[in-house]
């Protein structure tokens, strides 16, 4: 029996649904007859191959029809595959198949006009460089079309010779009118809300193609044939959820991999079972439209008796640990490999059993494997997978601990509070290489201003950070300090930026500094937006959370995005070079973090430290400068700097103002 998802795929561009904007767009340089090299970009599931193949064959079509589809009888489009038409799949997206291509549309003399389609381009990382040259003449035979989730994963330099379009995420509408369409192409007896229920959740047209066939083979497609099918076809999850009641880490895992679902779309299914679970016992109440809830009701039930248990041990409702278990996957890496996503699956089990405190994570395995649970070094693997997924999209220790030195010195070297924030959400003809040299020309301006602007000749001690959004845009977020007699100039300087700037869309709010605790409280606000981005598994000591301890909110914490290169910098007054430098002359500056006082990271010690510093330095200058008065003109300053005399009189840190956390 043939597949209803290749008899049923538009073979014309009048045939595609709910997306009218690709169709113009394609469809207006077929009946130009200018057919361009084109990116088609838009989410998993939403038609890009289907949308690429019909503009293919319309390029080589001998006669397209006025609204520029493929005639669908000439030469060309009578056959499975015309000549000169090659698609490229993600596994051939090396250098050496690109430079195959490249001499293939050379060489061989029969075909005139060629199209290159370069299917699931996001995987392509240095097959790039062979199709520069080509990309580049005007005169070239060859049509290239790239498909993929996100156009920033195009270099630069080849993005900017490609048509961009944008396909629309796959509505629930347009997907049952699809299947709407077949059933009466097939003369199938359905209902529509049991189409309705079929294509919930499903992200993949073929998927719901492939299983309304299924279903319609036995009998009408109604609501409870398709909850028979779901049932039957989900009966891993309903494995997976029971091994997670009973706590059995080896039935979870076996349970999952019984499925060959995609990681993340096992992920998904495993989220809209906690929300389901959620809105039919723990709250509240409501529902909406069908709920796609395989798990039996005893075994849903017996499960948030379990998280009742972990929760009311620990003082939490059970509600709070519930949203704590989803908020896990949605903080997750979105397209896990199956060895990070079974890592996913043991930190998931931790969290829901206690063995880490409820909403946090587990810092590393433990010492020795529990007998439910697999091997500590299968588990130290997943644990290495899963770091290798989440080191482009989350934000690393070491990136935020950085981050927090520079923040941390900024208020002890000169009390100088992050009052300012400047967001650029980039042009996307931009990549990574783009925004980070406009990046450092749009922080240098501003530096060489506030230096005109004060007496003291201060720049912009400022943090920057280059993220991409949940649209796949990219932002570089600035937190810094504007002195407060600059604030008006400052506010002048950014709204003119606002009509200036070609290349990115800019806001900004620069707050006048006021009491020292307001200060202290705005400088680690500005920090914490920057933070949110912090990689969900890192632990701040014993059986903590470092996005619980830096207080990101569990709502506003996602993936920071994937950035080739400089991911963020530190402005000179505030990087190791500067910190070095106080260091030699005075002493080092504190630091709750290399310290692990991770209760003292807000805890305001700043002010009063500085206080202290600033006390002592006047004191112990005092008495350098009456010592060197002594020596009088018997030796050099140099001289009696290097004495004996003096290095005891040098400042001491731990006496004179020891760290806030040791003061009991």
């Amino acid at each position: 029996m043939a597949e209803w998802f290749e008899e049923y795929t538009p073979k014309t561009f009048e045939d595609v649904l709910g997306q009218a904007d690709a169709v113009e767009q394609l469809s207006r340089m077929i009946r130009e007859g200018k057919p361009r090299n084109v990116m088609i970009a838009g989410p998993s599931g939403s038609g890009k191959t289907t949308l690429a193949n019909i503009y293919a064959r319309a390029i080589l079509c001998e006669a397209p029809t006025a609204s520029g589809s493929p005639c669908g009888v000439c030469a060309s489009c009578e056959v499975e595959r015309p000549m000169g038409f090659r698609t490229f799949g993600p596994e051939r997206l090396d250098v050496a198949n690109m430079r195959q291509l490249v001499e293939t549309q050379k060489t061989n003399a029969f075909v005139s006009k060629w199209v290159f389609l370069l299917d699931d381009a996001d995987k392509m990382r240095e097959g790039y460089a062979p199709l520069h040259g080509i990309l580049q003449k005007a005169d070239t035979p060859a049509i290239f079309i790239f498909t993929l989730i996100d156009r920033t994963n195009v270099k630069g330099p080849v993005r900017s010779r490609l048509a961009q379009v944008e396909v629309a995420p796959a509505s629930p509408e347009t997907a049952v009118e699809c299947l709407r369409r077949i059933c009466i192409a097939e003369e199938v007896s359905f209902q529509e809300e049991g189409l309705r229920l079929l294509v919930e959740g499903q992200q993949n047209y073929r998927e719901a193609t492939n299983q309304l066939q299924t279903i319609a083979s036995a009998g009408p497609v109604d609501v409870d044939a398709v909850q028979r099918f779901r049932a039957r076809l989900f009966s891993w999850l309903v494995g997976y959820f029971g091994a997670l009641a009973e706590g059995d880490l080896d039935g979870q895992i076996a349970a999952c991999r019984q499925s060959p679902l995609e990681p993340s779309k096992k992920a998904a299914l495993i989220v809209e079972q906690l929300a389901c679970i959620k809105r039919k016992l723990v709250g509240p109440t409501f529902s909406v439209g069908h709920e796609n809830i395989v798990i039996p009701d005893e075994l849903a039930a017996r499960l948030v008796g379990r998280c009742a248990e972990v929760a009311g041990s620990v003082g939490l409702s059970t509600a709070t640990h519930w949203n704590d278990a989803i908020t896990f996957w949605a903080t997750s890496p979105s397209q896990p490999s199956p060895e990070a996503f079974e890592a996913l699956l043991t930190l998931f089990h931790d969290l829901v059993h206690g063995q880490g405190r409820p909403g946090i994570l587990p810092a590393a395995p433990r010492d020795t494997p529990s007998p439910t649970s697999p091997a500590l070094p299968e588990r130290r693997r997943w644990r290495s997978a899963l770091s290798a997924e989440m080191q482009d999209a989350h934000l690393s220790f070491g990136q935020v601990a950085e981050m927090y030195e520079a923040a941390t010195f900024a208020l002890q070297a000169g009390w100088r509070p992050f009052n300012c924030k400047v967001r650029l959400v980039w042009s996307p003809d931009l990549g990574p290489d783009d925004i980070g040299k406009l990046g450092d020309d749009f922080s240098h301006q501003l530096d060489l201003r506030l230096k005109t602007w004060t007496a003291k000749k201060t720049g912009f001690d400022r943090i920057r950070l280059n993220e991409q959004d949940a649209k796949g845009r990219f932002v570089t977020t600035l937190v810094g300090h504007v002195p407060p007699d600059c604030k008006a100039r400052a506010d002048a300087w950014f709204e003119a930026q606002k009509g200036s700037m070609e290349n990115a869309e800019i806001e900004f709010d620069v707050h006048g500094l006021q009491m020292k605790r307001v200060d202290l409280h705005l400088h680690w606000r500005r920090m914490r937006e920057l933070w949110r981005g912090v990689d969900p598994t890192l632990s701040a000591g014993e059986n903590r959370l470092l996005a619980e301890v830096l207080q990101i909110p569990g709502i506003r914490r996602r993936p920071s995005g994937a950035v080739r290169g400089r991911r963020f910098s530190v402005s000179g007054g505030l990087g190791q070079a500067a910190r070095a430098s106080f260091a030699r002359e005075l002493a080092p500056h504190e630091s709750a973090v290399s310290s692990g006082e991770w209760s003292h990271v807000y805890s305001g010690w700043e002010w009063p430290a500085l206080v202290r510093r600033q006390n002592e330095v006047g004191v112990r200058s005092s008495e350098n400068g009456t010592l060197l008065a002594q020596f009088g003109e018997s030796q050099s300053v140099a001289a009696v700097r290097e004495s004996s005399i003096l290095k005891q009189k040098q400042i001491d840190r731990v006496a004179c103002w020891p760290p806030a956390w040791t003061l009991g």
